[in-house]
């Protein structure tokens, strides 16, 4: 009789640590092995293990707020370039008009608000498909970027907003702490909240959501909405760091926060978008890239890098949605006829439009 919950524990730890559910983990593991034989004279270094921690917390947080919509089954491209324009606007406003850290910052996130409510509108209003949307948005915020800087630097921010970039603790850069709280926040948001089961629910199966009462228009408005806010905090830290902004500022981030965040769905949750695996999966290409440049391969190796890790990660979480959806599939068969899947039966396929015909309303 006591066999069984030894069983059940063992089972869980076994699950737990298998390679489909943490091969991130076991893969980082690798990395290290392998650079520190390779380059371990400059990759074991506490500066080198510093820097990646700090410069990868703005890819991590803008990743972590592309899993929001992402979870609720639409795509944003458009969040790199809502990143860049925070990072632009509120230069623009400090550098170019004198405004002070504070009501910067204020209006800052407001645009990003606003950004992320044409978004909804687009996809959930107009019903336009969220690729087209995003991408279409993607382009007009290029022009604004464009706009604002007329090809020039953007230069002039405050001390004190410096500072918010730069500044350590326990010699630990303060962004990392940053993106350890937004990470939180939007972790607890979606994991253990009912907001957040209902934004899984619209991803799993918008339709199956709906007949339950769910507002899936609500819910994917609110999505790119959040999303859009985070993104722009992300963008404004990018500035803080740099101390300066681009009209180029946020193209470079596309790239390596969706592979992070389609890695990231492979991680922990089986298939599920999740902000823990997406923020290791972004350290984990980091190391990758880092490790590479610091053995001296060319300078276009890590957009190459990110391409395939991208295509792997959208492979496996693919893969994953296959195996996920064919052991529901077992479980209601053996559960009788009469069982039905519904938006709370874990049946949540990790690609935007594995379970969507259309536009959601």
């Amino acid at each position: 009789m006591s066999a069984r919950p030894v069983d059940g524990a063992r089972g869980r730890w076994t699950r737990a640590l298998s390679f489909r559910n943490i091969s991130a983990v076991y893969l980082l593991v690798a990395l290290f092995v392998v650079y520190s034989l390779w380059v371990g004279d400059t990759f074991l270094t506490s500066t080198t293990l510093r820097s990646l921690l700090v410069e990868q917390s703005v890819v991590a947080m803008a990743a972590v707020a592309l899993v929001i919509p992402l979870a609720a089954g639409a795509i944003d491209l458009s969040i790199a370039m809502v990143l860049g324009t925070g990072a632009l606007f509120v230069a623009w406003l400090m550098g170019t008009h004198g405004w002070g850290t504070v009501p910067a910052i204020a209006a800052t996130v407001g645009v990003g608000a606003g950004i992320g409510a044409i978004n909804a509108i687009s996809v959930v209003r107009f019903r336009i498909n969220s690729l087209i949307a995003t991408l279409a948005m993607f382009s007009m915020l290029t022009a604004l970027g464009n706009a604002l800087t007329n090809g020039d630097q953007l230069i002039g921010l405050t001390p004190f907003f410096q500072d918010l970039g730069s500044t350590e603790i326990l010699g630990i850069g303060l962004p990392v702490f940053y993106l350890a709280i937004v990470a939180l926040v939007v972790w607890y948001m979606l994991e253990h909240t009912p907001v957040g089961r209902r934004v899984y629910a619209t991803g799993g199966n918008a339709e199956a959501a709906r007949l339950t009462g769910v507002h899936t228009g609500r819910i994917v408005a609110g999505a790119f909405v959040a999303a859009a806010i985070v993104a722009t905090l992300a963008g404004m830290l990018a500035t803080a760091r740099a101390g300066s902004a681009t009209s180029t500022t946020g193209v470079g981030y596309l790239l390596p926060v969706f592979a992070g965040a389609f890695l990231g769905a492979t991680q922990f949750r089986n298939g599920q978008f999740n902000v823990w695996g997406t923020v290791l999966a972004v350290y984990v290409l980091a190391v990758g890239v880092k490790g590479l440049e610091l053995a001296g391969a060319p300078y276009w190796l890590p957009d190459l890098f990110n391409g395939v890790a991208l295509l792997v990660a959208v492979g496996l979480a693919n893969v994953q949605r296959s195996i996920r959806t064919r052991e529901s599939e077992r479980e209601l068969d053996r559960s009788g006829p009469g069982a039905a899947p519904g938006p709370s039966s874990g049946r949540t396929p990790s690609s935007p439009a594995a379970s969507r015909s259309g536009p959601v309303t």
